[in-house]
């Protein structure tokens, strides 16, 4: 889930493919890979307002517009950089259920390091719930802030990135005689 800062809009990611290596007994052994299809990124739906804190949105008749807006070439250009990537460098423990992951973020054909504090949660299915988040600037990527209406309107260079992944673990390939 990504929302851009101040003049606020909700996008969030439709697919997002996951690879991942993780140890919870050793968190340090542990990887992951998310890539997300640019294509793939909707604005300012209900769902992605309601998972970002938003209330009200632009009106319906604007949402199409901005969505070709950012996904076209004057931000995300997704003809050119069709995919997002995530792909983490090292774990640390900071606590009983706190970690943070350092990685590379690749975006619009450019990569910068990130940090994410993010917390874990076990159930009792042996699945883990993983959350977290960090800011990049725009302009980090070659990309420059969406501004209208000669300036008064304007999209803040930060952009907030929320992520959530569920993580099940693989069937048992023990068989039974």
């Amino acid at each position: 889930l990504l929302r851009f800062a101040s003049h606020e809009h909700a996008i969030l990611a439709t697919e997002w493919p996951v690879e991942e290596s993780i140890d919870p007994s050793d968190w340090k052994r542990s990887s992951i890979t998310i890539t997300i299809p640019v294509s793939s990124l909707v604005v300012d739906n209900e769902e992605a307002r309601r998972k970002a804190g938003l209330g009200a949105g632009p009106g319906a008749n604007d949402i199409p517009k901005i969505q070709e807006r950012m996904l076209g070439p004057e931000v995300l250009d997704a003809k050119k950089y069709p995919e997002m990537r995530f792909t983490s460098t090292s774990v640390e423990v900071t606590d009983n259920s706190e970690l943070l992951l350092t990685g590379e973020f690749r975006m619009h054909g450019q990569s910068h390091e990130v940090r994410a504090p993010i917390h874990y949660a076990r159930s009792g299915n042996g699945e883990i719930q993983i959350s977290g988040e960090f800011t990049v600037k725009q302009t980090d990527f070659g990309i420059e802030p969406v501004s209208v209406g000669l300036g008064t309107v304007k999209v803040k260079n930060e952009v907030l990135i929320r992520f959530q992944v569920s993580l099940k673990p693989a069937p048992s390939s023990h068989q039974l005689p």
